[in-house]
C-alpha cells in the first residue's frame, strides 16, 4: 500500500470518526487506571482510556473488552486495541505477556486461544508462559502467542513483518491525533516496516539454511550409522561360518 493509499484509507475511516467524535469516540469514566481493577467494553467506533503516570494511552474498538489490573497493567479480553506510551506498557494475557520500557506503540488483536502483537514503535519484549526466557520483537514486526502445548509451554510463533494493509486500517481506526500526526507516522512506521521486512526474511532464510544443513547431518550420520551396522553384521556372519567350519580353507 502506498502512502497516498494509506492517506485516502485514512480519509474514509478516520476523518468519519473526527467528524461525528461526540458520538463515535468514548471516554471510559467509570473505569480507568485509577480506578483499577475494572473491566472496559468498547462501545462506538473506539473507547479511549488515559493513565496519565505512565502516560499511557488505550484505544479498544466496539465490542473489544480489556481488564485493567491493579498493578496497572492490562488484558486485552477480546477484540483489538491500540496502545501507546511514553514510559512503560504491559499487555498480559493467559497466554504470556508483552513489555515495553520507553516510547513504544502497538496494534494487538485477541482471538479466544491466541494474542497477536504488531509493533508500531519501540522494542517489546515477550515472555510466554511455561517459560523464563524473554524473546524480542522490534517495529515493523509481529509475533503471536497461543495456548500451552503439551511441553507445558504457550505457542511462540516466528516473527513475521506485519500485514501493512491490515495494520493501517486498523490503526487508523483506533488513532486519536490528526491527519497530519498520522501522516507523519505511518511515514516513520513505512521505513521501520521495509528494514523489519528485509530483516525477517533474513532471518527465514537463515533458518531453512540450518534445517538443511542439520538434516544433511542428520541424513549422513544415519548412513554413516547404517554403514557400520552393515560391517559388524558381515563380521558377525563370517564368525558364525568359522566356527561351524561352514568356510572352507
Amino acid at each position: 500500500m502506498s502512502l497516498v493509499r494509506a492517506a485516502m484509507l485514512w480519509l474514509v475511516l478516520f476523518g468519519e470518526v473526527r467528524i461525528h467524535a461526540s458520538s463515535d469516540s468514548h471516554s471510559a469514566l467509570k473505569c480507568d487506571f485509577a480506578t483499577a481493577p475494572c473491566v472496559v467494553e468498547g462501545v462506538g467506533r473506539r473507547t479511549d482510556l488515559t493513565d496519565n503516570q505512565l502516560e499511557l494511552e488505550v484505544s479498544i474498538s466496539a465490542g473489544s473488552v480489556i481488564q485493567i489490573r491493579k498493578n496497572r497493567d492490562w488484558v486485552l479480553i477480546v477484540g483489538e486495541a491500540y496502545l501507546s506510551t511514553k514510559k512503560s506498557a504491559i499487555v498480559a494475557s493467559p497466554f504470556g505477556k508483552f513489555e515495553c520500557y520507553g516510547a513504544c506503540a502497538a496494534l494487538a488483536s485477541r482471538e479466544p486461544k491466541s494474542i497477536k502483537l504488531s509493533v508500531l514503535e519501540g522494542d517489546w519484549r515477550i515472555t510466554r508462559l511455561g517459560e523464563a526466557s524473554e524473546y524480542q520483537v522490534s517495529e515493523g514486526a509481529e509475533v503471536q502467542l497461543s495456548v500451552v502445548g503439551t511441553d507445558g509451554k504457550a505457542g511462540l510463533s516466528f516473527p513475521q513483518s506485519s500485514s501493512w494493509d491490515a495494520v493501517v486500517e486498523l490503526w487508523a481506526r483506533l488513532y486519536r491525533g490528526d491527519l497530519p500526526e498520522f501522516s507523519k507516522a505511518v511515514r516513520a512506521y513505512r521505513a521501520a516496516w521495509a528494514v523489519a521486512t528485509e530483516s525477517i526474511s533474513q532471518l527465514h532464510l537463515d533458518y531453512a539454511l540450518r534445517n538443511i544443513a542439520n538434516q544433511e547431518s542428520e541424513w549422513q550420520a544415519l548412513q554413516a550409522k547404517r554403514r557400520a551396522q552393515e560391517r559388524e553384521n558381515r563380521r558377525l556372519r563370517q564368525i558364525f561360518r568359522q566356527k561351524n567350519y561352514l568356510d572352507s580353507n
